[in-house]
């Protein structure tokens, strides 16, 4: 027995102490150790090692997208420092929205090249038909070489504009150009350019500009008609040439074929020669051919001359009524008309008598009347033309002595006007002899004291081969200035004149029997006297049409029948509409309200029909209309005669503030300059997100190409804008605190920092950082009171609701710490999730009463022994 109950006791001793033991190993598990606070203040969480500013500690459990640091995140990808892209080149590919450029050099390919300057056409009709394909964009076709032209370059109701950059080029029509068909299929010679309205089209003829380009026809004739002969009634006798016929059976006699001109219009289209445009040696029956309705510009340097003999009548310009044609001052238009007739031969039977030698032909010619001109601001020019023949007297006397003939030379003198004044350098350059036996001695020389032309002249090289030139007629020619405040009006009572004289003397030196003899013959002077006329005026208005009274031009009286420059200054001015300036555009020939504003991809308001000069009829009342156009960037010019593009900001967020003003730029052209623009400074704010750059589409993210300011990197702050363009904002969301209810429910959410600061160490390695507010609201736990906020997960409360913590680094997580409500008030929090607790509980008070017990029967035992 004794034995039994010290076992029982032994048994109940060890079943305690292993329960004692158990329950303490259960009770006294290590706890982690807690991330040491930020020393900034007693509440700050700790900061991030930098080596995990990116990853945050595994003990934090945060998602790793939640604790991704924003270190660098502003700074654009390797990718994305590169230069911004250069501007579009000039193409010649038609969707290109820039302008359109076509090139063409003689050592171009028509097949193989796009008509880009590396790769040119060869021919302006090849360039013509690549520019046809779309007729809504005005084209510039660039000559890079003179050309031979072989085909008509035809265009169809597009504008075009033909020049050469460097120097002048010269087209020269080629032998053999090749013919093209009519609408009623027959075929024609047609123009070196066509200008034409597409088949079937509301399309006009569109418009030409030729600048530094020269047309030259070399005098080809090939017909004497500019449109196809019609059908001809049986009894009309009348011949009238007809359209080619190339099946005529031989031995036939072909219709006349059909010539049109350098340059064909067809019905209201424009031609404009601009500065150093020509066009030279017109074989066919005019320069240009227009149509109705159809208009001619020559600007100052232009010109048209036809300097090869034909025998055909022909002027420069042909056109209908309706058509107009427009010089300015410094536009030059030379025409020959038909061929002088041949001076009337003396009587034959005439005796040779050198007593009776004389001139048969003398005469002085100017401008039959002069009229004052207010547009010419210095000088009026005045052509002079004296021609002589000598009689058949002279004639035989040099053809009976020819083998005697040593010398004919001849003195040439104009007495000018004392009014008129003579240029030295134009009389070097500009007077002609024109003569098949006679030529110009030395230099015409202008004596400025006595107003006198004197020009030499003697017998050409070989002219005894020219003999039978001898009896034609010889013409000088010479041009001589009158300065405007030397006109002299005609009035009602007395007639003004400008009278100049000019007289020929002829020298003959014969060696006769060895004995020097000469002969001089002496003309009598002849007058040229030249009517000065005062103007017939015309009434030009200058309509403000809705502008300010009072502003623009005054009404002027001016010459009647002249082509009139009109004034742009003082320019009429006009009250701003909605808000925006507005400022004078041109001039109109009808009344135009609308006010034009910058051209966009959407305008739909058409284009203005501005005119520069105004023909002004005899005695009428002739009326201009202002027309106006924005002025939204505020630099005075037009925003219609600009390319305004409008560069505008998004905030893409909700309560985003300080957003940049749009900004107004204008694009220097559309192949270079400065066509991009500054990113602002000015970066917008938005509460809980950090502003990372602009991009071109709303849903980018930082990972895509971002715009931002940046003072060293000019890729990250200039944007290419070409048209409209908005740019959006991209966010990243600041760091926030996220609060772990630790085995309780409803944790708050997360504390967002409202604003964030970059700090960047001495490596360049950037961070952010920022301070925010522990939440007020608490977590739930049952049984359970919240303490309040602890580092790690049995870390004791250190952070409590209204704190303001700083956060450095990347995302912080803040876990609940507990205490129970019952069981004496225990300050340490529990394990999180011990759900056996009460069975350790009841462990230990077995453990007791086995104690007890063991107490109890030691006790009586030890009383027995007593």
């Amino acid at each position: 027995m004794k034995k039994t109950c010290k076992r029982a006791l032994a048994l109940l001793f060890a079943l305690s102490l292993l329960l004692t033991l158990t329950a303490s190993a259960f009770a006294e598990e290590p706890a982690e150790e807690p991330a040491q606070p930020q020393e900034e203040s007693e509440t700050q969480p700790a900061e991030t090692p930098a080596e995990e500013t990116e990853t945050p500690a595994e003990e934090t459990e945060t998602p790793a997208e939640e604790t991704e640091a924003p270190a660098g995140e502003t700074e654009a990808p390797a990718e994305e420092t590169e230069a911004p892209a250069q501007p579009p080149e000039k193409e010649a590919d038609p969707e290109n929205q820039g302008e359109w450029m076509l090139y063409v050099s003689k050592n171009g390919n028509d097949e193989s090249g796009d008509g880009s300057e590396n790769a040119p056409f060869q021919t302006l009709a090849r360039a013509a038909g690549k520019a046809n394909e779309d007729p809504t964009r005005p084209v510039y076709i660039l000559l890079m070489t003179d050309l031979e032209m072989k085909e008509a370059a035809r265009f169809t109701g597009r504008s075009v504009t033909i020049l050469a950059t460097e120097k002048a080029v010269t087209v020269t029509r080629a032998q053999g150009f090749k013919t093209l068909k009519d609408g009623n299929g027959k075929a024609y010679n047609p123009a070196m350019i066509e200008l034409r309205a597409p088949e079937g089209s509301q399309l006009k003829a569109g418009s030409l500009v030729l600048m530094n380009v020269i047309l030259d026809d070399a005098g080809l004739h090939e017909g004497n008609a500019f449109e196809p002969a019609q059908e001809q009634e049986a009894d009309d006798n009348t011949a009238k040439p007809a359209a080619v016929d190339q099946t005529a059976a031989e031995g036939e006699k072909k219709p006349e074929m059909v010539q049109d001109a350098i340059i064909s219009v067809g019905d209201e289209g424009r031609v404009t020669l601009g500065r150093g445009a020509e066009l030279r040696n017109f074989g066919g029956l005019s320069a240009v051919h227009l149509g109705e309705k159809s208009q001619l510009t020559m600007e100052a340097d232009s010109a048209i001359r036809d300097t090869e003999e034909a025998s055909n009548e022909r002027a420069a310009v042909l056109a209908p009524e309706s058509a107009k044609v427009e010089l300015q001052e410094g536009a030059k238009l030379q025409e020959r008309g038909s061929q002088p007739e041949e001076e009337p031969q003396a009587a034959p039977g005439r005796e040779t008598d050198a007593e009776k030698t004389e001139f048969s032909v003398l005469t002085l010619t100017a401008p039959e009347a002069l009229t004052r001109d207010d547009a010419v601001t210095e000088h009026y020019e005045i052509p002079y033309v004296l021609s002589f023949a000598l009689s058949d007297t002279v004639n035989a006397l040099v053809k009976s002595q020819q083998d005697s003939l040593e010398e004919a030379s001849g003195q040439i003198v104009i007495q000018l006007d004392p009014r008129l004044e003579g240029d030295a350098i134009l009389f070097q350059t500009e007077p002609k002899l024109e003569s098949g036996i006679f030529e110009l001695d030395g230099d015409t020389t202008y004596d400025e004291s006595t107003h006198t032309v004197l020009a030499q002249f003697k017998l050409k090289e070989g002219w005894e081969k020219q003999m039978d030139a001898l009896g034609e007629t010889v013409r000088f020619t010479c041009t001589c200035y009158l300065p405007t405040e030397k006109f002299e009006a005609s009035t009602e009572t007395e007639d003004k004149f400008l009278s100049s004289t000019g007289k020929v003397s002829l020298t003959l030196r014969f060696l006769l029997d060895e004995k020097e003899e000469s002969t001089t013959l002496n003309s009598p002077e002849q007058t040229a006297e030249t009517k000065m006329l005062g103007p017939e005026l015309s009434t030009l208005v200058y309509d403000v049409n809705g502008g300010d009274l009072g502003t623009g031009p005054d009404t002027e009286l001016l010459p009647a029948q002249k082509s009139y420059r009109l004034k742009t200054e003082p320019a009429p001015t006009h009250a701003p509409v909605d808000g925006e300036d507005v400022v004078f555009l041109g001039w109109s020939a009808t009344p135009d309200e609308t006010i034009y504003e910058r051209i966009t991809e959407d305008s739909e308001q058409g284009t203005p029909e501005l005119i520069e000069t105004v023909s002004l009829p005899t005695l009428e009342r002739v009326t201009v209309y202002a027309v106006y156009s924005k002025d939204i960037n505020g630099d005075g010019i037009p925003d219609y005669r600009q390319k305004i593009v409008i560069l505008s900001f998004d905030g893409n967020g909700e309560n985003a503030q300080g957003v940049p003003e749009p900004i107004l730029h204008v694009v220097s052209s559309a192949s270079g300059g400065d066509l991009g623009v500054a990113i602002p400074e000015q970066e917008p704010e938005r509460i809980y997100f950090t502003f990372v750059g602009w991009a071109e589409k709303p849903d980018a993210t930082k990972d895509d190409k971002l715009f931002k300011y940046d003072a060293e990197k000019e890729s990250l702050r200039i944007i290419p804008v070409l048209q409209d363009k908005t740019i959006y904002a991209v966010w990243q969301q600041n760091y926030r605190i996220n609060y772990d209810a630790n085995g309780g429910e409803n944790a708050p959410a997360a504390t967002v920092l409202p604003k964030q600061t970059k700090i960047t160490d001495s490596s360049g390695s950037s961070t952010y950082t920022g301070k925010a507010r522990i939440t007020a609201e608490v977590p739930t736990r049952e049984g359970y009171k919240f303490q309040g906020w602890a580092v790690n997960r049995r870390g004791t409360a250190a952070y409590f609701a209204g704190n303001e913590v700083q956060i450095t680094g990347g995302n912080v997580t803040l876990y609940a710490a507990w205490v129970r409500n019952s069981g004496g008030g225990g300050t340490v929090a529990p394990k999180t999730g011990d759900t056996n607790m009460g069975l350790y509980i009841g462990l230990l008070s077995l453990s007791a009463l086995a104690l007890a017990g063991t107490g109890v029967v030691l006790w009586k035992k030890r009383a027995r022994q007593e």
